[in-house]
């Protein structure tokens, strides 16, 4: 049987439990904080060098490739190498108002039912050419297309993609937070509503937003979006 003193010696006095609760308070704080005002030398390192081997074979392979000449018509001929290739150099790449189309197709591979959504969106547009960065002038320009698919994290591309003469980007392909390994600027970006960016951050130093239609209420979201009126239901501001 236990005595008041031997019961006594089994918990600490108030005193004590204070200041083990206070040291144990401090160490949970200190936890959260320390590391996030003051990172260790390992986050650093791992900021600033390259998490994998492949990441340095990818940039040297990328730097050759910048070093070398231009290819001129190099994407034509290869698509004129494909079976299916009859017809499609003919194809426009973007419909412009001044360069009417006659459609076989319904969307998403034509816009054949789709012309009044079409007239109303080109009519809207506050600029029916070209930027001077997509005009044909003779000359032989690179081109890049970037994924949003997360592989070039920590690959340090940003400043090789940024020296393309074109860098076409898909829907939310982030640019902010990322230019040290996705470049800083985007020649066109290639949206359908549903995967459009939704900050306006993403669309800074980018030359042309391209809507790729997949069904005619595609049509008429661009024109709500450019006019600032209600598309159906929704109101897009």
């Amino acid at each position: 049987m236990a005595t008041n003193s031997d019961s006594r010696d089994l918990f600490l006095t108030r005193g004590k439990n204070l200041a083990l609760s206070l040291v144990l308070l401090i160490g949970c704080y200190s936890a959260v904080l320390i590391p996030a005002y003051f990172p260790t030398d390992q986050v650093a390192t791992l900021g600033n060098d390259f998490q994998h081997p492949k990441d340095l074979v990818l940039l040297n392979r990328s730097a050759t490739l910048l070093s070398g000449p231009c290819q001129p018509h190099w994407c034509l001929n290869h698509l004129k190498s494909l079976s299916c290739s009859a017809g499609l150099v003919d194809l426009p790449v973007f419909v412009q108002q001044d360069r009417p189309v006659t459609w076989d197709l319904s969307p998403p591979l034509g816009l054949q039912g789709s012309e009044e959504p079409l007239a109303r969106a080109l009519a809207s547009l506050p600029e029916q050419n070209l930027p001077p960065s997509l005009r044909r002038d003779g000359s032989c320009r690179r081109c890049m297309v970037v994924g949003n698919g997360g592989v070039l994290h920590g690959s340090h591309l940003g400043s090789h993609i940024d020296q393309y003469d074109i860098i076409i980007r898909l829907n939310n392909a982030p640019v902010t937070g990322f230019e040290r390994d996705a470049g800083s600027r985007t020649t066109i970006r290639l949206v359908y509503p549903e995967g459009a960016p939704l900050s306006a951050e993403e669309y800074k130093n980018t030359s042309m937003v391209a809507l790729v239609v997949f069904k005619s209420l595609d049509l008429d979201w661009l024109t709500s979006v450019i006019t600032k009126t209600a598309s159906g239901k929704a109101l897009i501001t």
